[in-house]
């Protein structure tokens, strides 16, 4: 039927509205150079079937931060999707219209001020939308510690980082 990109899925959700389905793909088996996929299908609304959209790949046209997709989120209003970029230790922001994806922007660790986004595996969104988390790894000396990125969200989608957390520092265990 056309579905392109579904090698090694990783992550997938529906959107809110159940209008859209986005799975998160490395598009090839792990390892260095994996480039990430976000594979979108629309939803049947009554029996759940899916339709081929298209889908959105790490340095093609202009996407950036996607790199061994590893998971994916769709915002509470269906506007827009987040995906963790374990390779690019990054978070990509899309806008979303009829399921089909358009890169807003991406955060990378160690880069405007961005910290605790190394190897990112698990994204939430809050309730009201307003804030995106990112569980990841931070490496400190030899080790790798468990961190939380926290990011505020604007209305037109796109993050600002506020904050992390990591295990064994301030209390946090």
């Amino acid at each position: 039927g056309g579905v392109d990109r579904l090698k090694a899925p990783l992550g997938v959700t529906v959107s809110p509205d159940g209008a859209c389905v986005y799975v998160a793909t490395r598009n090839k088996e792990p390892g260095p150079g994996s480039p990430g996929t976000v594979v979108s299908f629309s939803r049947n609304l009554l029996d759940g079937t899916l339709t081929f959209v298209g889908f959105v790949e790490d340095d093609a046209g202009g996407v950036d931060g996607i790199g061994s997709a590893v998971d994916v989120v769709v915002s509470p209003n269906s506007a827009h999707v987040y995906v963790a970029g374990q390779q690019d230790d990054a978070i990509a922001v899309f806008s979303q219209v009829g399921c089909a994806l358009t890169f807003i922007e991406a955060h990378v660790d160690g880069s405007g001020g961005v910290d605790g986004l190394r190897k990112p595996e698990k994204l939430a969104i809050s309730a009201d939308g307003l804030h995106v988390y990112a569980a990841a790894r931070k490496t400190v000396g030899t080790n790798a510690v468990g961190t939380v990125a926290v990011f505020s969200r604007a209305l037109s989608g796109a993050l600002t980082f506020v904050e992390f957390e990591q295990d064994g520092v301030a209390g946090v265990d």
